[in-house]
Order: structure tokens, then sequence, then C-alpha cells
């Protein structure tokens, strides 16, 4: 078991100097200021996507409905009403 830790170890080592090297993807977010800049601006969006999705879930899950359509009555909108969560198969 300690032969097995030992090379994990040095694995681990070996993998943490190639990326202070700037080597891999996470070597070239740790060294490329742009890169990271980048990443963290698709990681912010992609949270506000998720929170706006979450309100959306939310007010479809209250209303009991999905509305279909843009216009405000008429052919071009219709409800979808949801199957109720407390029927069971």
């Amino acid at each position: 078991m300690l032969d097995h830790l030992d090379s994990s170890a040095n694995n681990l080592a070996g993998i943490l100097a190639d990326v202070a090297a700037g080597k891999g993807t996470a070597g070239l977010l740790t060294s490329d200021e742009r890169l990271y800049e980048s990443a963290v601006v698709a990681i912010d969006r992609f949270g506000d996507v998720m929170l706006d999705l979450k309100a959306i879930t939310g007010k479809i899950k209250n209303d009991g409905y999905i509305v279909v359509g843009q216009a405000p009555s008429g052919v071009l909108r219709k409800k979808f009403p949801l199957p109720s969560q407390s029927a069971s198969p």
C-alpha cells in the first residue's frame, strides 16, 4: 500500500510540475491571463443563466402550466398543464 501511495504522490508531483510549467489546460489557465479572465467571465455568465433558469422553472412550477408563444392571446399562445406532482403511477 505504501508503494502505491508513493507512486501516486510522484504522479501528483509530476502533474503539478506540468501545471507550473504552463502545460495542459490547467497550466494555460494559470499562465495565460486572458484565458483565465475569459474562463471567469464564462463561469459568471453560466451562473446568471442558471439563476434565470431557476426563476423560469419556479414560475412554471408555481403556475402549474407552461405557456408557449409570445402573443397575449389567440392561436399563437397555448397553455400546457403540468401533470400533478401528487399523482402516483
